[in-house]
Parts: C-alpha cells; sequence; structure tokens
C-alpha cells in the first residue's frame, strides 16, 4: 500500500489581508459594478505607499501601488474599469 500525499493549499490573498491588514488602521468602501457586481475595497497606506485589496464574486485583487499623485479618479487609476463614484465609505458602528 503506498502512503497518500495530503498537499495543503494556502489563501494567499487571506495571507495578504492578515497580514497588511488585520488590527491595522484603514478604510473599506462598497460599491457596485454593472460589470463585476457587488465590491468591497480595503485601502491602508503604508508610508508613500498604498496596498488595495478588491473583492467580487469573481474573486479578490491585491494591488500595492506608489500614491497615484494627481489621479482625480483613484478606483480607475489602479483597476482600470471602476469609478470612483461607485464606492462609499463603510460606517464604523461602536
Amino acid at each position: 500500500m503506498s502512503p497518500i500525499r495530503l498537499g495543503v493549499k494556502i489563501d494567499e490573498k487571506a495571507n495578504y489581508y492578515r497580514t497588511h491588514f488585520l488590527n491595522r488602521e484603514h478604510i473599506n468602501l462598497v460599491g457596485y459594478s454593472r460589470v463585476w457586481g457587488p465590491l468591497v475595497l480595503s485601502v491602508r497606506q503604508e508610508e508613500s505607499e498604498y496596498k488595495l485589496i478588491l473583492r467580487s464574486v469573481s474573486g479578490t485583487e491585491t494591488r500595492e501601488v506608489a500614491d497615484p499623485e494627481g489621479a482625480s479618479d483613484w478606483a480607475t487609476t489602479v483597476f482600470g474599469s471602476l469609478s470612483q463614484d461607485t464606492f462609499s465609505q463603510v460606517k464604523k458602528i461602536i
């Protein structure tokens, strides 16, 4: 009888959240896109760089970008097909 090989798959995008966002100051935005459906965008600033996680029904995307200086439409600059007015900030209820 041959031994059974089991593999563990690590979700790197979930690990990215734990490493860069969990228990750290960041903002969460919710929105809707006709192309992507419901969206959640998490944004965290670290020095002159922004870390972003975009969640949709089709999956999770992560980005690390320098401050998009002069960019009036942040979401489009980073993710292409999105518009800033697609999102609203999630209010924290205490």
